[in-house]
């Protein structure tokens, strides 16, 4: 350093200066607290390097997020008067900024963990900060557990430092059981805290823009706006521009106020842009994602508004992909941001809530995806990783599916170890799925594309458009290096990241991989190396939507007006898990026959031959399946009888009743005859049952041994039902059914009638009242066990009169009937005592 220690800018983090030196002389871990604008983060490191801690080696400053890595390393090197790169540098995913000269680093977790991983001693380091610490992100409790183990069994002269200003001893006593703990002041001003009462069912961007008008005429400063995500910064610049170009509003006039837009992608001009004082004095409305929370200085903000809520990614192991929450804030953030208004004087702070808050947020490796952690750790600790010292121990569900996932990926072998491909997965500063791609891309000689992909889905959108289509994109960053012309709704800068992002990708492997093989493989073709589980078939489509079944279960969607919706597959790489489906974000068409070269050793050829109830005959298929798709069902014509017969057989056993078959008319009496005979017959012999329940359970043996080739319902019409019921009968059960039950009466001038046999029972006898002459009273049935109930009829065979009693009907009705009816068949004969009159037998043949 050229400076002296008394150049440097007064903090009240030097008043702890002594203190900590001393703890970290004698302790491997401190941890600190100090408020925001205590200088913590910029100064506290110079300091540590110009007392000599940590003697000859570098120090680490770790920070959760890009965009404030390059800010603090920025911050630092202008109190410094130097340029980056040389006392202070940076290193983030994919950019870095360093020089033999360097002697602090700053960079975020993740560059730390691989560092680790490549150099386990971390020879030339000494101390690593921790810096926001409270965040609990994947990356910091990853790196931190790893670095703790590399102190215990590799380097007890390395320092860690965990800092926050808002790390209380309550939340990491647990983990640190005796570790010194420092709490520092900060230097900043008192802040007001004005509570905005919610407005029941009220827009949060109305709100908020409420809230922005009553601040605008409440104080002077710049107001820093916290809202949820990149779509409310969105929404509200809209209409912040609307109010400031509205003529009438001369309360907010244009010429006075600017607005601007801060988010972990925006480029870093227009971040700085965000960060520093507008150059022509405009008082500015900086809208803000929680990425504005913390280590970012954002000068000349007096006053911030705080909407109390934040989105929060939640990765759902059963399913397989995330869902996007709108949550409440923890009171940590809520003081965070709160402190913003506070750094250059006294400031206020609205909150447009009310109400009991969580007092620290969720740590991230309660709800991420944990397949990088869990490569990360099985590489450094093998198999036994889980018993390390996490300050919260990683859900065992998401652990176990992402072990799945690496071994698809061919990370980790059956017995959980990662193997070589794996290994070198770690050296790609990515996702292990694009890893994966990478590395069998490489191979094929389609890296180039595959890089391009990688960048892709590493970096946010480029384009300004939700069309989810990748090849969209492809093309728009071909086209771009063929021509350095862009399309419309496309960013620049977003491009020139991605092309770089891309190109450092390609450094990675070795030069002219691709060049030599010269292979084009489609871009869904690629990503199914990345996306194993993710192969979509499209199952329906509507003029709404098109939906598609993943092979790992999952049902997705995307508006039919996409490019995509209308192909028959789909590898997705990115999806929001909306209720019960999944809406697609990113995704590439796979053509047919590449799926079935992919996947040829993971599908499934079976033979499948059922019964097809809906056709109601025997259906043989040959179906290849992959997990849960079913690709494709191909007839199968040779299917042995023996097959076809158990199938039938078996369909007929499943049905609840015996009303399908056709039974006939003639079948039908004689199950009725049956059924009647049952419940008289008591002579000793059993009876074969003929109730829906006694012949169902003896198919076998009254109706399976007669069907012969019949293999469908349709082909039972030409059965003889009657005959199979008498089959169950022996002769002598036949001739005393026919003398119990018989099927015809034998009328007194010896006509022969056929009984009627109602289904819900009894017995019915259908005779003119001429026929009757000579019965004296009603006849009995199944040898006058059974009353038999009498329809008389006119000679036209019209009902007279139904009875059970036929003397009552000779002595008190036939009389008024023979008056009425006599002159109207004047041909037949009505005598005034038909109980001894002869019968008359009707000439026609009934």
């Amino acid at each position: 350093f050229l400076l002296s220690m008394s150049s440097f800018p007064s903090y009240p983090v030097e008043t702890l200066l002594p203190d900590l030196l001393s703890r970290l002389s004698a302790s491997s871990v401190v941890l600190l607290s100090s408020p925001p604008g205590s200088g913590k983060t910029t100064l506290l490191p110079l300091l540590l390097r110009k007392a000599g801690v940590p003697g000859n080696k570098k120090i680490i400053l770790l920070q959760p997020r890009r965009i404030a890595a390059k800010s603090v390393a920025q911050r630092m090197t202008d109190i410094l008067g130097e340029p980056l790169g040389k006392t202070v540098g940076y290193r983030i995913r994919h950019e870095s900024l360093v020089s033999p000269t360097t002697q602090i680093e700053v960079m975020t977790e993740g560059i730390l963990t691989r560092m680790m991983q490549a150099n386990p001693e971390l020879e030339g380091i000494g101390l690593i900060l921790f810096d926001e610490f409270h965040e609990r992100s994947l990356q910091s409790d990853t790196a931190l557990v790893i670095a703790r183990q590399i102190q215990e069994s590799l380097r007890d002269d390395l320092r860690l430092l965990v800092m926050s200003a808002t790390l209380t001893s309550g939340i990491m006593e647990k983990s640190f059981p005796g570790v010194p703990y420092l709490r520092g002041s900060g230097r900043s001003f008192p802040v007001e805290v004005i509570h905005i009462p919610e407005e029941r069912e009220q827009r949060l961007g109305t709100r908020v823009l409420s809230g922005l008008r009553r601040a605008l005429r409440e104080t002077t400063g710049d107001i820093l706006v916290f809202v949820p995500g990149v779509s409310e910064i969105r929404f509200l610049s809209e209409r912040i521009e609307a109010f400031l170009q509205d003529p009438q509003d001369d309360l907010f006039p244009a010429s006075s106020l600017r607005s601007v837009s801060l988010y972990g992608d925006l480029p870093f001009d227009k971040q700085q842009s965000a960060l520093l004082p507008d150059p022509s004095g405009k008082r500015k409305i900086i809208l803000s994602t929680p990425i504005a929370e913390t280590s970012l200085t954002i000068e000349g903000v007096e006053c911030v508004i705080d909407s109390g809520f934040e989105k929060v990614l939640r990765y759902l192991p059963g399913r397989g992909g995330d869902t996007l929450e709108l949550q409440r804030i923890s009171q940590d953030s809520a003081e965070q941001r709160a402190g913003r208004a506070g750094r250059l004087g006294p400031g206020k702070c609205y909150r447009l809530y009310q109400g009991e808050l969580m007092r620290s947020r969720e740590p991230e490796i309660l709800r991420a995806d944990l397949s990088s952690l869990v490569l990360e750790v099985s590489a450094w600790a093998g198999k036994d990783w889980q018993g390390l010292s996490w300050i919260d121990q990683p859900p065992i569900g998401a652990v176990r599916h992402s072990q799945d996932l690496l071994r698809k990926l061919d990370f980790l072998d059956d017995e959980l170890r990662v193997t070589e491909q794996g290994r070198r997965a770690l050296g790609i500063p990515c996702h292990p799925r694009l890893a994966s791609m990478l590395l069998k891309s490489a191979e094929m000689g389609s890296l180039q594309t595959a890089c391009d992909l990688a960048a892709l889905i590493e970096e946010k959108d480029f384009l300004d458009s939700s069309d989810p289509s990748i090849e969209t994109r492809l093309e728009a960053l071909s086209a771009f290096r063929r021509s350095q012309r862009l399309g419309t709704g496309i960013s620049k800068s977003g491009v020139d990241r991605c092309l770089r992002i891309s190109n450092q990708f390609f450094k990675l492997f070795s030069k002219g991989t691709a060049e030599s093989v010269s292979r084009e493989l489609s871009a869904g073709y690629l990503l199914s190396f990345a996306y194993p589980e993710r192969l979509a078939k499209r199952r329906n489509f509507t003029p709404q939507d098109s939906r598609y079944l993943l092979a790992a279960g999952l049902g997705v969607k995307l508006r039919s007006e996409y490019s995509l919706a209308k192909e028959a597959y789909l590898i997705v790489a990115d999806f929001l898990l909306k209720g019960a489906e999944g809406e697609v974000r990113l995704a590439a068409a796979i053509a047919e026959h590449e799926v079935y070269q992919r996947y040829e050793s993971l599908i499934e050829k079976r033979r499948e031959v059922e019964w097809d109830g809906e056709r109601e005959s025997v259906r043989a298929e040959e179906i290849l399946q992959l997990d849960s798709l079913i690709l494709e069902r191909r007839p199968i014509f040779t299917v042995s009888e023996e097959e076809k017969c158990e199938l039938f057989t078996s369909a007929l056993r499943q049905k609840s009743n015996l009303t399908f078959l056709p039974w006939g008319e003639e079948a039908v009496r004689l199950r009725q005859r049956m059924k009647l005979f049952e419940s008289v017959f008591s002579e000793g012999e059993e009876i074969p049952l003929v109730s829906d329940e006694a012949l169902r359970s003896s198919l076998d043996d009254w109706l399976f041994p007669y069907l012969g080739p019949r293999r469908k319902f349709s082909e039972l019409e030409n059965l003889d039902f009657r005959q199979l019921l008498l089959n169950r009968y022996p002769w002598t059960l036949r001739q005393q059914l026919e003398d119990y039950c018989p099927d015809k009466a034998i009328l007194p001038g010896g006509k022969e009638r056929r009984y009627e046999f109602p289904e819900e029972g009894g017995v019915i006898l259908a005779a003119t009242v001429q026929e009757l002459f000579g019965w004296k009273q009603s006849p009995l049935y199944a040898k006058g066990r059974i009353p038999l109930m009498l329809h008389i009829l006119s000679p036209a065979r019209r009902p007279i009169q139904v009875t059970a009693d036929l003397l009552s009907f000779w002595d008190n009705t036939y009389h008024t009937v023979r008056k009425e009816l006599r002159g109207r068949y004047p041909k037949h004969p009505w005598p005034e005592d038909p109980k001894n009159a002869a019968p008359i037998i009707p000439r026609a043949r009934l």
